[in-house]
């Protein structure tokens, strides 16, 4: 008798842990995931801006965008 009151005591515990747990998960879910930078820009004719400079000529050179060779490829 005592165990079948043991194991029933066990069982129980053992559900209010998972039931803990999924409340837990639920409380804390987002459906959307991590925010992010959102749509990108875009000018009049629908072409994406993109960055004024490269990350290399910001750190590195210290040029503008019109100055710079590595920034060629991306002008419009």
């Amino acid at each position: 008798m005592e165990e079948k009151q043991k194991l029933a005591q066990a069982k129980k515990a053992e559900q209010e842990a998972y039931d803990r747990k999924m409340n837990e998960e639920i409380a804390n879910y987002n459906p959307f995931g991590r925010g992010g930078a959102g749509a990108p820009m875009k000018d009049q004719t629908g072409n994406v801006v993109g960055r004024l400079q490269c990350d290399f000529c910001l750190k590195y050179i210290s040029v503008s965008r019109d100055e710079c060779d590595h920034c060629l490829d991306s002008r419009p």
